[in-house]
């Protein structure tokens, strides 16, 4: 892997749950803390931003191309302090096996996201 990446991932999710349980699964798998009453999660791998998507579209989401960009949620993930990198995404590959377990299709949106997909299917 390249160390000069920039290691920043958005991430859509497409979903029929509602942010509290997205929030409150993610929580719990990742074991992190609230960082802010604003939906940010932290641990020591994976610093979260769970997002509602203002573009959110429920007959664009099902575009072939593009539609992700559509999907009601997003995540804005970051490397917690003093990860490495290889760390870093191990822990966001076991979060999108995770989601896309509990029936969340997950795209990824960054410079490592074939890294990403790597022994993954998506669903959806």
């Amino acid at each position: 892997m390249d160390n000069n990446l920039d290691l920043y991932c958005q991430t859509f999710i497409d979903t029929k749950m509602d942010e509290k349980e997205i929030i409150k699964w993610i929580q719990d798998f990742i074991k992190g803390k609230t960082v802010s009453i604003d939906a940010h999660i932290k641990n020591n791998f994976l610093d979260i931003q769970i997002n509602s998507n203002e573009d959110y579209d429920e007959v664009r989401k099902m575009e072939k191309k593009s539609g992700f960009l559509f999907y009601p949620f997003y995540l804005d993930i970051f490397p917690s302090e003093k990860v490495n990198q290889n760390d870093y995404i191990v822990h966001i590959k076991e979060l999108f096996f995770f989601l896309r377990g509990k029936n969340c299709t997950v795209v990824p949106a960054c410079d490592f996201e074939d890294e990403l997909e790597e022994n993954l299917i998506r669903n959806g």
